[in-house]
Parts: C-alpha cells; sequence; structure tokens
C-alpha cells in the first residue's frame, strides 16, 4: 500500500484591518443633530436666566454663537464617533534628526519654500469682515439708541473689531508675509498661538524636529505641524500652518526632510 504525498494546506490570506469609519452622510447628520440640540439647551438657559434672574441675553449673541455651536458639536460627533471606534481623527509624530544618512531627496542652495494662506480665502474673510463692520455699523445709525439697553458699548467693541480684521486680512493679501518660509539659512515662520511677529531659527540651532499630522474622521491629513527643536531638547519654534494648502505644507516638510535625513528611531540601525 502506498501512502499518498501529503497535499498542501490551502493559502490563508491575510489581511490587514483598516480602522472603520461612518460616510460623510451619516456624519453630517450627528453633527446637525448635536448642532441644534446645543443650540436649543442653549436657547432654553437664556430664557430661564431672564425669567429666573432677569439676566437678559441679546438674541444677536445668541445668534452669533451659530458658528461656534456647529464647530462644537463636529467636535462632539467625532468624540462620539471616536469612542464607538468609527473615527480615524488623530494625529501621527515623525521625528527627523540629523544623521550621517543621505538626505530623502535633494534641494539646492538656493531653493525657497514658502507656505502662504491661499489669497481667494484671505480676499473672502476680509470682505466678510467688512460686511459685518458696514452692518454693524449701518444698525447703530438707524436703531435709536435708547432702545440698545446698554448695548452701545458693544456695537463700537464689534465694528472696532471687524474694522482691525478688514485692514489685517486685506494687508495680508497684497504685502503680508508668507505663514513659514524656508531656505539654505533656516525657517521662518509664525508660532503656534498669538504672535505679532514671525520668528526664524537657523539650521544650526535645530538638532530634531517631530512632524505631527493631523487627520480628520475619516483619516484624510488636514493639516502639518513641524516642531523645531534645538539641541537640548527644547521647542524653537512650532510653525502654525494652518488655513494653508495641504499640498504647500507637503512642500515644506519635504525640505524640512531633506535638511534633517533620517527619523530618531533610525539612529540605531
Amino acid at each position: 500500500m502506498s501512502l499518498a504525498p501529503d497535499q498542501p494546506d490551502d493559502p490563508i490570506e491575510v489581511t490587514e484591518s483598516q480602522p472603520k469609519t461612518v460616510s460623510k452622510a451619516v456624519f453630517a447628520c450627528l453633527s446637525w443633530s448635536l448642532f441644534f440640540v446645543i443650540f436649543f439647551a442653549q436657547l432654553g438657559i437664556s430664557v430661564a436666566l431672564s425669567r429666573g434672574f432677569g439676566i437678559h441675553v441679546p438674541p444677536g449673541w445668541i445668534g452669533g454663537l451659530a458658528v461656534v455651536h456647529f464647530y462644537l458639536a463636529r467636535l462632539a460627533a467625532d468624540a462620539i464617533l471616536k469612542m464607538m471606534g468609527l473615527s480615524r481623527s488623530g494625529k501621527t509624530v515623525e521625528a527627523r534628526g540629523r544623521t550621517v544618512a543621505l538626505a530623502e531627496g535633494e534641494v539646492d542652495e538656493d531653493e525657497v519654500v514658502e507656505v502662504r494662506c491661499p489669497a481667494p480665502f484671505i480676499t473672502k474673510l476680509g470682505v466678510m469682515c467688512l460686511v459685518c463692520c458696514l452692518l454693524l455699523a449701518g444698525l447703530f445709525v438707524v436703531i435709536p439708541h435708547k432702545l440698545m439697553r446698554g448695548t452701545v458699548g458693544w456695537f463700537y467693541v464689534l465694528i472696532g473689531f471687524f474694522a482691525l480684521e478688514t485692514v489685517y486680512c486685506f494687508y495680508q493679501r497684497w504685502w503680508g508675509a508668507p505663514q513659514a518660509r524656508a531656505d539654505a539659512s533656516g525657517i521662518r515662520g509664525a508660532p503656534v498661538g498669538f504672535h505679532l511677529r514671525t520668528q526664524f531659527v537657523p539650521w544650526s540651532d535645530v538638532a530634531t524636529c517631530e512632524i505631527e499630522t493631523y487627520h480628520n474622521t475619516f483619516g484624510k491629513p488636514i493639516i502639518v505641524r513641524p516642531i523645531l527643536k534645538g539641541w537640548d531638547g527644547t521647542a524653537l519654534l512650532a510653525l502654525d500652518l494652518r488655513y494653508t494648502k495641504l499640498e504647500d505644507q507637503e512642500r515644506l516638510v519635504k525640505y524640512i526632510r531633506a535638511k534633517l535625513p533620517k527619523p530618531k528611531l533610525d539612529l540605531w540601525e
């Protein structure tokens, strides 16, 4: 009796599981539902304060906070989906450090990379601020001051705020400096937070760079934030690249990778 040779096992297909996400329609539906919940909750609180304590909340404030409510609703929707394992939002961090390894790509000594806010975006923002300023000024002239019930000061504040924002937007549109600029000498850019001036860091002061990439609910990169650190590990400059194009941010990151060629974790290889 002869023994039949062993038959090979059937190949097992190995698939890499990817985090699940909801559709954009479901996310929009959840966001709008939470928006109305937050809006009517604030409306109820305003009525309770008015009737119980005599604190009058101007209707303009309730309507003006709608943008804030919508932003909070999207954050809440993403947080709920993240707890359910249906969101890819979050950030990834890549650490770059100086090493003897070859650079990823080449950059010429005279090559310059600039990251700017898109001109159409700044123009639209400036026009919106100008419209708000003119609208408030018109209401301030038309409405009798005796009917404003102590809100005259707020009109001055809001008119001045939108006027300054209008001037700032149009200044940035034609004469403003870029959000970030990298060349052979170093990087100059706007730091994260409130700063009136840009900051310059020469390459000689940079030891490492942490590149943080933030993703939305569906796993798509939405913003990249390079954080330059010195030889003692302190942060020298965290670049604020909000409202700039993602492709421009990626060009800047590519330039940084060429200057700081290899991840820190690879230094032990």
